[in-house]
């Protein structure tokens, strides 16, 4: 008997959390689970989701847990369960996969105890005086945790001490594999281009990396910088965009910055690359990462958060520290004069994403989970308030 297992994510913007949510109900065992996925309509997340053959439900968004403080905040998360409580219900789940904590809480105040529901963790939690109600909410609703790094399963210690299993995201590697047609056409003068691929968001980095790509372009003029991403609606990111955008016009970058935004064709974009950077100050996981290393291109990231479970320096990638413009400089010359040293680090970053990072062990981790919940009995239960 197959069990119903309902997924709610809280926004139906499609990032990186998203994509990993989408990999999971892709490769979930049809004939075990009967997966429907709860999500906003804003963004593409539900119309993937339908494309996968998996049933959808709308729900409405959730604003962040605490914007304009405690109180507030608190009746944010109070209303969208109300409001997302007959959905949920409705579906009579075996099991809830809330894909944030943000759709934790939500899913679990709509719910209850009676529900087993997973917290599928995939930001690093800061310090914050709400985190003890945070916890104190998955502790009587008795939830299950679930964290995508290491770095992201201790940052849950300040909300709770129970078990934190930790599932690394995984990627459809032949997706980045094969006959990808860079984009645009690359002038033969051009080298290296080196990418940033994510949020446009100050933590990511972005603006940061022009200054060490400055460096760069002394000892190689032909290099070039593409920075994929955009911001969220946030003043936050709008004004680090703004910034940025001032920053390309300074003589010693001008003309070799190339700010594209969000795109779909990240393994087209990933084939016109040299290096990829991740140039994060607290980095939760790094999805592109695996995407870059699958796509035989090297990585320089950061030694903050989980990027550090994901590259081995000098092995699977190339590590510096956050924050220090002249080290990423540095591994950036370093990198860009070494074409075996890139080739080595390309050759052993896709050996590691083929054998430990696949789309299919992370389905197989998190199905086991759910079987582990002892949910397979096809027994309905009550639903009550926790």
């Amino acid at each position: 008997m197959r069990t119903a297992v309902v997924f709610v994510s809280h926004t139906g913007i499609v990032g990186g959390a998203e994509r990993s949510l989408l990999g999971i109900l892709e490769g979930l065992d049809r004939d075990r689970f009967d997966a429907t996925l709860c999500a906003p309509s804003e963004g593409a997340l539900l119309e993937r989701a339908r494309g996968l053959g998996i049933a959808i439900a709308e729900i409405d968004a959730v604003s962040a847990a605490y914007a304009g403080g405690l109180s507030r905040g608190s009746w944010n998360l109070l209303d969208a369960a109300r409001r997302a409580r007959n959905t949920i219900r409705r579906l009579q789940p075996g099991l809830v996969h809330a894909n944030s904590l943000r759709a934790g809480l939500v899913a679990s105040l709509a719910v209850g105890r009676s529900v087993p529901t997973i917290w599928h963790v995939r930001d690093l939690l800061p310090p914050h005086p709400a985190n003890r109600l945070i916890g104190t909410v998955g502790r009587l609703c008795g939830v299950r945790w679930v964290a995508n790094s290491l770095a992201v399963a201790t940052s849950l210690r300040t909300v709770t001490s129970s078990p934190v299993r930790v599932v690394y995201n995984g990627i459809q590697v032949e997706r980045f594999i094969g006959d990808a047609v860079p984009w645009p056409r690359i002038p033969p003068d051009v080298f290296p281009i080196v990418g940033i691929i994510g949020q446009i968001i100050p933590w990511k980095g972005q603006l940061e990396l022009i200054d060490a790509f400055a460096r760069l372009i002394t000892e190689h003029p032909g290099a070039q910088l593409w920075i994929i991403g955009s911001p969220l609606f946030r003043e936050e990111s709008l004004q680090y965009e703004a910034a940025i955008k001032s920053r390309m016009t300074r003589p010693d970058v001008q003309g070799k910055i190339f700010l594209f935004g969000a795109r779909e064709d990240i393994p087209e974009a990933l084939a016109a690359l040299d290096i990829l950077v991740i140039n994060s100050t607290a980095e939760p996981f790094g999805r592109v990462i695996l995407e870059a290393q699958a796509a035989g291109v090297p990585v320089v990231a950061t030694r903050a958060g989980g990027a550090v479970e994901v590259v081995t320096h000098q092995t699977t990638g190339w590590l510096v520290r956050p924050g220090d413009t002249a080290d990423m400089a540095q591994a950036l010359i370093t990198l860009a004069g070494d074409e075996a040293l890139r080739q080595r680090l390309a050759q052993e970053g896709r050996a590691q994403v083929r054998t430990r990072f696949t789309n299919a062990s992370m389905v197989d981790r998190m199905a086991a989970i759910f079987e582990e919940t002892g949910l397979i009995t096809g027994a309905s239960q009550e639903l009550t308030g926790c």
